[in-house]
């Protein structure tokens, strides 16, 4: 059996990371994914320190140094090696946990391998909607690497706290609340938990002196920022209803992770787990409340965005590992009816609080936004893609930045010292996001000597410059 649950393990993760590179091609994604993919690529291909084109650098807003260990595959395979790595990670971290297993043990840890590692939240989590991709995506694999090699005294677990601490600068408070429940688990004295958390704070806190020495704005910190918007709320009742929203969501998913942890009859470390887990939900408050005064920013940054979400139910995973070992003495049959009991409760509340359905996320059996352009104006703009410089500047509609991810992507000219190019619009709006902005900045740069192309309504200048290889795309 543990050879079957291998392969299954291996398999399911490829098949999400063939479904993820699909909802990539057709078009599914934008902003976040290529933020990261131009920081990621940053000292690589000549820019400064994590630079990136359409926020004007990561440098000092977040410490994603993991992505500078991505970049090089990401010259190879552009934004899909953020796929790559998080399927393999994901792979990884389930035939860790998988072979690890002792044969009384192994049915129960299929079982939480099936809830909590590929279950609906964790789909969601990967799948990202419209963002795509952040650093955060990686949390759970590595959460898991992490204490399973803790649980079985691996030397690899000093890799996995180093990688999780990369991704993020409160990272450190994920690894130290995971060695804190290993602690726990093991019934180590309060004065050793103690001590040891007091670690993670301090690596937690110069995380934090680092991210504010890169700050290049002399603006507010994030956490005056996030009072400022925990103020804004006292005064404008949709706001509150937006994170009130938000956290409630944010609650029952954390509750819907709670169930195999009792279910495995890890009553101690399920207390332990709620406990560690209140810092975590204070940087991700913050984190949320910092978008408050932004058009939707609670509704689309709140605790209820996956990577937002992801490092909750990093901890929630840990907690699991070191449950599993404790499980041999329960009815298996009763424990795995309770542990999958969480999947339809994770399928309604991402229903209820997101609208969300994996049914419409498999790109096979669901139409993507590609399916709203002509065969001929996608092929147009993918010649134009292979065949353009990729110092080429292009500010393209939101829905089309992926075809454009080896140049680069702005999404205002305002943020570059150099205008565009090229921009390219969708004047028929077909596509699902707002492209207005686009097509009254192509209109303008008419009036400075771009030349204008158009294929069944997508809409293009570019500079004469780039004529030629415009010309030639429109031949083929």
């Amino acid at each position: 059996m543990k050879y079957w649950l291998l392969a299954f393990c291996v398999a399911l993760s490829l098949a999400w990371f063939v479904n993820k590179s699909a909802l990539f091609d057709g078009l599914e994604y934008t902003v976040d994914v290529f933020t990261n993919l131009q920081a990621a690529r940053s000292i690589f291909v000549g820019d400064s320190f994590l630079h990136e084109y359409l926020a004007g650098g990561l440098k000092g807003v977040h410490n994603h140094f993991i992505l500078l260990l991505i970049g090089p595959l990401t010259l190879i395979l552009g934004a899909k090696a953020f796929f790559a790595v998080t399927a393999t990670l994901q792979a990884g971290a389930s035939a860790r946990l998988a072979a690890s297993a002792r044969p009384e043990t192994l049915a129960k840890t299929a079982s939480v391998l099936l809830v909590m590692l590929f279950g609906p939240l964790m789909f969601w989590i990967i799948d990202n909607p419209f963002y795509g991709w952040e650093p955060e995506t990686l949390y759970p694999f590595l959460a898991v690497l992490f204490a399973e090699a803790l649980l079985h005294q691996r030397r690899t677990y000093l890799l996995w706290a180093g990688l999780i601490v990369l991704c993020r600068e409160d990272a450190a408070l994920l690894v130290g609340g995971i060695t804190v429940l290993f602690l726990a688990y093991k019934r180590a004295s309060m004065r050793q938990i103690a001590r040891t958390y007091a670690v993670w704070l301090f690596v937690f806190g110069i995380s934090m002196v680092i991210l504010r020495v890169l700050h290049k704005s002399a603006g507010d910190s994030r956490v005056s920022t996030a009072f400022d918007g925990l103020f804004q709320m006292t005064q404008n009742h949709a706001l509150l209803a937006d994170f009130s929203i938000s956290a409630l969501g944010a609650l029952a998913m954390f509750a819907a992770g709670l169930i195999p942890l009792f279910a495995l009859g890890g009553k101690r470390l399920a207390l332990w787990t709620m406990l560690v887990s209140l810092p975590l939900w204070g940087v991700t408050t913050i984190a949320t409340l910092s978008y408050a005064n932004q058009s939707a920013g609670l509704q689309l940054h709140g605790l209820l965005w996956p990577p937002r979400f992801s490092l909750l139910w990093s901890i929630l995973l840990a907690a699991c590992v070191f449950a599993i070992e404790s499980a041999q003495s329960l009815r298996m049959p009763a424990v795995i009816a309770c542990v999958l009991l969480s999947i339809p409760l994770q399928w309604e509340i991402l229903k209820v609080f997101r609208s969300y359905s994996m049914t419409t996320r498999i790109a096979a059996f669901s139409p993507t936004v590609a399916d709203t352009l002509t065969p001929a104006s996608r092929a147009w703009m993918m010649c134009l893609s292979r065949s353009l410089p990729r110092q080429t500047i292009v500010e393209p509609h939101w829905n089309l930045q992926a075809l454009f991810e080896k140049q680069i992507v702005v999404t205002d000219s305002h943020r570059t010292p150099d205008k565009p190019d090229i921009f390219i619009c969708d004047k028929q709006g077909r596509l699902p996001l707002p492209g207005q902005a686009c097509l009254v900045q192509a209109s303008a740069s008419l009036k400075e000597g771009y030349a204008f192309s158009e294929v069944d309504g997508i809409a293009l200048t570019a500079t004469p410059a780039l004529q030629p290889v415009v010309a030639m795309c429109l031949k083929r």
